[in-house]
């Protein structure tokens, strides 16, 4: 399967350092031998005396069913002509994948460096997948050495065996001078032999040439055909994925026509009937089949306890003990629905776990690990993020008065740290408009937060596919997140990526208000009039302009005139590399935010 696991962990930066130009996703032939040239990058310096330590290290958090895959690459320096201020990198197969892997593993490492005079360190997450061999009748003792099968990059590359031609001619012409030289110092030797000895040499020199020309030939045949054969395998490897394919176009289609999402379970049944009781003891041999790769045994998931609660749903931590191929237990979450939950309820979460298999996985949005749609109730399982929702961890540093300004290393909230959030926050609604999904209730409450203090999109039980036309109309009435809404939603019900821009810019909002409730004091119909005349939330006092200018700039009447997600994420890289204080939590006023615990008919 040709499975693509993109993903870039920003940890911190300081002025222009960065590592750039590097591909975040590796598909390695398993028959690769040691010394293969797998990638480059660049690493980026604030000035040309800067030192660093770049590193393969193995990830810090890899995802069920991944491998480390650190250990089996190196690092060598690249000499370039290019801007010295940039030092580009090799990474080469320093052991082989075959023995080691089977065709299909996923790897995980990450590509690190260190800066000598900076307290943070730039990470690139790298996945990568085992790709079939393009020799079938590889031998393992041919890959240990950089001696054994060719690289698909020719040793020599068409520039240098030119180069080598045209070094040939002044050797030629130094030859037949001295031929000449000595032709006419013997003639009386005869001249027989002396002629003899001119053809010979020029004899060889055309040989040299016509040796050159046809590396050159051969090296042009042997790219064309190493392309043809990648095609061909690309193309009978999607043949063999076709079952996968298909329920993925399934989802899409389901999402994008609009209509009601019909019962998902015929095409995820299993071939026994699993064990409700959680107390169970779980056999690991025991047969378990499914025709949906996302399908989990739920006889192997440990319910410890509850995470969190609305109308309708509940999130519950649990142990999912060895699945996917794993043997031990792994912490996950399971979004479920109440019994008095309505069939309308229901459809919305199968919805939303349509929704969510069809995304690739990404370090700021919410991974899916599997699902059980087989009998009711049905498991939504995700990955476990440990610190819960955003508004909540804000709230609590608020009332711990927890927070400094501090541009080091703290356990202390920083308004650094508040910045991060919202760079993470606009990657992960990046990467989700790229893939044409409208969230549609982006806020606080619906971040979830790691122990690493990195920000995930959560909640999609609101999202919509949008692959038509970018638009979706809201047809059914319920609990709506009003303070969060751009004006076309509250009163036309059309939503877009930039209405989820509008939203955004609330979250940010929140985020220099650590948790407050947006337009606070208001009724909902008192902000639905200020939003209607144009009015906007103010400028907390202890906000930098420039910060507030980029909320500004998301609430924009017009929603074409408002900034996108990708300009947003580029915004707060800029902020991140200075030293600017644009959130001054020294003077944050606490008597002039507060909660809202619950407002008659709003989310909050």
């Amino acid at each position: 399967m040709w499975l693509l696991f993109i993903s870039a962990l920003f940890i911190g930066c300081s002025g222009q350092e960065g590592i750039r130009q590097l591909s975040t996703y590796w598909k390695i032939p398993i028959d690769k031998p040691v010394g293969w040239h797998v990638t480059t990058f660049a690493v980026r310096l604030a000035n040309e005396n800067e030192n660093f330590k770049p590193s393969v290290e193995p990830l810090s958090n890899l995802f069920p069913g991944q491998k480390d895959g650190a250990g089996y690459f190196k690092l060598e320096p690249y000499s370039t002509k290019s801007n010295s201020l940039e030092k580009h990198y090799i990474v080469v197969l320093s052991k082989p994948l075959a023995g080691n892997f089977q065709v299909d593993d996923g790897l995980g490492l990450a590509i690190k460096v260190q800066f000598e005079k900076v307290t943070h360190v730039f990470v690139t997450e790298v996945n990568i997948n085992v790709e079939p061999p393009f020799n079938e009748n590889f031998k393992l003792e041919d890959l240990t050495s950089t001696t054994g099968p060719p690289s698909v990059y020719p040793t020599r590359s068409t520039e240098e065996l030119i180069n080598e031609a045209s070094t040939k001619e002044p050797e030629k012409a130094e030859i037949t001078g001295k031929i000449a030289g000595n032709e006419d110092s013997g003639k009386n030797a005869g001249n027989e032999n002396s002629t003899t000895t001119t053809e010979s040499v020029a004899d060889d020199s055309k040989d040299d040439d016509m040796q050159a020309i046809i590396a050159i030939v051969v090296t042009f045949l042997v790219a064309i055909v190493i392309i043809f054969l990648a095609l061909w395998k690309r193309k009978e490897l999607q043949a063999c994925c076709k079952n996968r394919g298909e329920l993925k176009m399934e989802a899409m289609t389901t999402l994008s026509t609009r209509t009601e999402i019909t019962d998902l379970q015929s095409s995820r049944r299993t071939s026994v009937n699993p064990v409700k009781s959680y107390d169970t003891v779980l056999d690991t041999t025991a047969e378990w089949e499914s025709t949906d790769p996302w399908e989990l045994p739920r006889h192997h998931l440990k319910i410890s306890g509850i995470l969190g609660e609305g109308c309708f749903g509940q999130v519950w931590k649990a142990e999912a003990v060895n699945i996917l191929g794993n043997q031990g237990s792994i912490t996950v979450a399971i979004k479920t629905l109440k019994e008095s939950a309505s069939e309308k309820d229901k459809q919305d979460l199968i919805q939303e776990l349509a929704l969510m298999k069809i995304l690739d996985p990404h370090p700021n949005v919410v991974k899916l690990i599997g699902c059980c749609t087989d009998t009711d109730p049905v498991f939504v399982v995700m990955e476990y993020v440990e610190n819960g929702k955003l508004q909540d961890f804000l709230r609590k540093s608020r009332s711990d008065q927890n927070y400094r300004n501090l541009h080091g290393p703290s356990k202390e909230l920083t308004a650094r740290d508040l910045i991060m959030f919202c760079f993470h926050i606009a990657k992960g609604m990046e990467y989700l408009s790229s893939k044409k999904v409208i969230h549609r209730d982006l806020a606080a409450r619906n971040i979830l937060l790691t122990a690493q203090n990195v920000c995930k999109v959560s909640d999609f039980g609101f999202s919509r596919d949008v692959v038509v036309n970018n638009i979706y109309e809201r047809k059914s009435e319920g609990r709506l997140p009003i303070r969060w809404m751009a004006p076309e939603s509250l009163f036309d019900n059309i939503y877009t990526t930039k209405s989820d821009v509008w939203s955004f810019g609330v979250l940010m909002w929140e985020i220099v208000t650590l948790g407050a409730t947006p337009y606070p004091g208001m009724s909902g119909s008192e902000v639905l009039k200020k939003v209607k005349e144009g009015k906007r939330l103010e400028k907390p006092e202890h906000c930098n302009r420039e910060m507030y200018n980029i909320m500004y700039y998301c609430w924009d009447n017009n929603p074409d005139e408002r900034l996108s997600f990708s300009q947003l994420v580029k915004d707060f890289e800029n902020m991140l590399m200075k030293d600017t204080d644009y959130i001054d939590l020294n003077i944050f006023p606490d008597h002039a935010y507060y909660n809202e615990v619950s407002l008659s008919g709003e989310k909050v």
